[in-house]
Formats: C-alpha cells, structure tokens, sequence
C-alpha cells in the first residue's frame, strides 16, 4: 500500500513530487495565499538540449543528470517550498509565503531564480566527466 501510494505521488528516479502532488500543493499553496493574503510564486524550469545529451549519450546519463539537478534545486529552496518533477526534463518549484507586497514576492521569486540559476552553472559529474548544461526558467 505504501508503495502503491509514492509510486501514484512521487517520481521514481528523483524522489520529487511528480505531477499529480504538484496539482495538490499548487491548490493548498493558492487557497492558503488567499486565505492568508500572501503571494506566493511558481518557477517553471526546463532543461536545455536535454533531449541531446539523452540521445547521443544515453539515457543512463541523462537520469544521472536528472537526479543531480533535482538534489540542486532542493538545496536552493525552504522546507515549506515544493521542488516537483512536471515530466521529462521539466521542474516546478512553488514558493510560499512570499510576504503580502507583490513588489517584495517578485523581488524574493527573482532572487530565488537567480539562486538556482548560480547553482546550475557549475559543472555536473556524469559519469566523472563535467558536464554544463543550462536552463529555461518562467516565474508567475
């Protein structure tokens, strides 16, 4: 039964929320932000040429790469912040309780953009080879 329930919520290769918890956080993030009068801020993070490297170098590596990106994005946020897998090489981060200024929430999700950011230009080790890759990010 345990099984069958993080198999339904969590993604296997990462350990992240998959798509369906992220649904369910977003709901409870928005009606405790309308509850509460705070903003909140949801980042949508997409690799670059994933799709590349996965073809040309393997699946093995681009799950590698997966994993390490997932362990970089948790390092960036609070315990109260979701870090998903939306599918592929797609993340969503949801930021709460960013204050009830919308000037002050958008400054505090550009700041946590440019954290992750920072944190995905230092090489990953695939395999012992670095290995750059960078990143799309949408913020609301």
């Amino acid at each position: 039964e345990q099984e069958i329930h993080y198999l339904a919520y969590y993604d296997p290769l990462t350990q992240l929320p998959n798509r369906r918890l992220l649904v369910d956080r977003l709901q409870k993030a928005l009606a405790e932000s309308v509850r509460r009068s705070r903003c909140g801020a949801v980042l949508m993070l997409d690799l670059d040429n994933f799709k590349t490297l996965n073809e040309t170098q393997g699946h093995e590596r681009g799950d590698m790469l997966l994993r390490q990106v997932a362990q970089r994005l948790c390092g960036c946020v609070q315990g109260e912040d979701t870090v998903a897998r939306h599918g592929g090489d797609e993340f969503v981060v949801v930021l709460e309780d960013l204050g009830q200024s919308l000037e002050g929430a958008a400054a505090r999700a550009e700041e946590m953009g440019q954290k992750i950011l920072a944190a995905m230009r230092h090489p990953f080790l695939l395999e012992g080879e670095p290995r750059h890759t960078t990143l799309s990010m949408g913020v609301t």
